[in-house]
């Protein structure tokens, strides 16, 4: 059963990757009209960057719970 929960996280956090890639193109093309936004393009790409450590983790089969 194990597995099968993997699988779904490894779907859920590709899809997650889709949806922020999505999110970081619409920030950055806000941010370059308006530099007020410039913030939440940063926010955007810090996310990027903790979902992609967490897709990264999920295929390697790091678990980071197991951790604590």
């Amino acid at each position: 059963m194990a597995d099968a929960g993997s699988e779904k996280r490894r779907i859920m956090l590709g899809e997650l990757l889709e949806h922020i890639e999505v999110a970081q193109e619409v920030a950055s093309g806000l941010a370059r009209e308006s530099p007020e936004y410039a913030a939440m393009a940063e926010a955007v790409c810090r996310v990027m960057d903790m979902v992609s450590m967490a897709c990264e983790l999920e295929a390697y089969g790091d678990d980071p719970e197991s951790a604590e």
